[in-house]
């Protein structure tokens, strides 16, 4: 017998635990068990009624066992290639602001494609999407650019998906509500969209990138925007990026997003760009920032309000399943650009890596079948080799190819950083379990 890959061991003061991240089992071990589990010693020094604990477990198994493969086999039994769960339609590249870390289109060398997507395109494409697409979990996100620069491109998707072709689908907006009116506000809320509000922290943290292209601040139209957006009913995410401007003022920033009262909060490390520099993470110590970022869970916690990538873990550890994909551009998506391309990955917006014409394909058949496609199809976290033997698989959420490879020059090469915040957050919610506090960040009388 041998202990299991995802045995993990915690100690928090003077107490010693034992978690089976694929069966999410806790065990309070005393200090021997934590020293012959931790240094692999001879699984024969436990005693008889703790082996059998372990055993039914999932701590120890069998030496012969390959837990991961066994993992992998399944998954990969079931995975149906027709079920295509995410289409993000892109109406315009165009933006009003002029965000220099932007890694959707700083990389974009033309103002080609800064037209709104036509009609004929528009419809093509959610054809293409929805034909022989079995899926019952389809979400529809509109992304740019500003999508609100052409919001009659949002009305028509919905229209023309749940009104002629009768499929229900989630909708998602991701916006940075300067251009946000009380109708657009009320078309979003009649039609339950998940609406995203890009703003970072308070207004000298906000304002030190994210600005009118003629250098304007934007602060005051974006607290606007979500005022608005709010008073129709409307449920209100915030994605704060994070960088060398506000990391050092983590705390204070986070507070004032807080008092907006969000649904959810989401604090997103830095993507890297594919060709120039992002310019917001040159002095960023990643060892202060996940200590800053604590900090700002026990906030949330105070308010109930969720951060997104804590309430990842935090789902990963609750639902029975694995999530072995990293995200939906794995070969679950399409990305719909204005000029007629369809890739698998909407973040490559800016030079249209992976990309092609989307004229070119019949059925998306034919489009799982090209170099581009099948290579994403492949990005599993069974085929990195950090994720595969890593106590987290079972319960990671995984992550961003696109900013992997922008990193290390491959979609399946992790950067450390993204290892190290996880296992911070994991650490985080265990301690929060052993301590009998609750994890998650809404309760019943909250």
């Amino acid at each position: 017998m041998k202990k299991s890959l995802f045995a993990y061991l915690y100690k928090q003061k003077e107490k010693f635990y034992v978690i089976q991240t694929n069966t999410r089992r806790i065990f309070e071990i005393d200090e021997k068990t934590y020293y012959i589990l931790n240094e692999c010693k001879e699984l024969a020094e436990l005693d008889r009624d703790t082996f059998n604990c372990f055993v039914e477990a999932g701590i120890v198994v069998p030496k012969e066992s390959d837990e991961v493969s066994l993992m992998e086999k399944g998954h990969m039994a079931n995975d149906n290639d027709l079920e295509w769960h995410s289409l993000h339609i892109i109406p315009t590249e165009a933006c009003n602001f002029g965000c220099e870390y932007c890694f959707v289109l700083k990389d974009k060398q033309t103002t080609e494609g800064e037209r709104v997507i036509s009609d004929e395109i528009l419809y093509k494409g959610i054809d293409f999407f929805l034909d022989n697409n079995p899926s019952d979990q389809m979400i529809l996100t509109f992304y740019g650019g500003e999508p609100l620069l052409a919001p009659e491109v949002i009305y028509k998707s919905v229209d023309y998906i749940e009104g002629v072709r009768k499929r229900k689908i989630s909708k998602k907006v991701i916006t940075n509500a300067s251009r946000v009116t009380p109708q657009i506000a009320e078309y979003l809320a009649v039609h339950e969209f998940d609406v995203n509000v890009s703003l970072d922290g308070n207004k000298d943290g906000h304002d030190q990138f994210r600005l009118y292209k003629d250098g304007r601040s934007t602060y005051d139209d974006v607290i606007r925007g979500i005022k608005i957006l709010q008073e129709a009913g409307n449920s209100i995410k915030i994605l704060m990026t994070v960088g060398d401007f506000n990391a050092k003022n983590l705390t204070e920033h986070v507070k004032s997003l807080l008092e907006l009262k969000p649904t959810t909060i989401a604090l997103n490390l830095p993507k890297a760009l594919q060709t120039t520099d992002n310019q917001i993470e040159r002095k960023m110590n990643y060892e202060q920032l996940l200590a800053a970022y604590i900090e700002c869970m026990d906030l949330c916690y105070e308010k109930h309000i969720p951060e997104g990538h804590m309430a990842d873990i935090i789902y990963g550890f609750l639902r029975s399943e694995t999530q072995y994909r990293p995200c939906h551009g794995c070969g679950k998506q399409i990305a719909l650009s204005p000029d007629g391309l369809i890739g698998p990955c909407q973040a490559y917006l800016g030079t249209k890596k992976y990309f092609m014409p989307l004229k070119l394909f019949k059925d998306k058949e034919q489009l799982r079948k090209t170099e581009e496609f099948e290579k994403w199809k492949q990005i599993t976290m069974y085929k990195c080799e950090k994720c595969r033997y890593c106590y987290l698989l079972p319960v990671c959420p995984g992550d961003c190819p696109y900013d992997w490879e922008n990193r290390t020059g491959s979609l399946l090469n992790v950067p450390d950083t993204y290892c190290a915040s996880r296992k911070a957050m994991f650490d985080y919610m265990i301690g929060r379990l052993v301590n009998g506090k609750e994890i998650l960040f809404r309760t019943k009388n909250a």
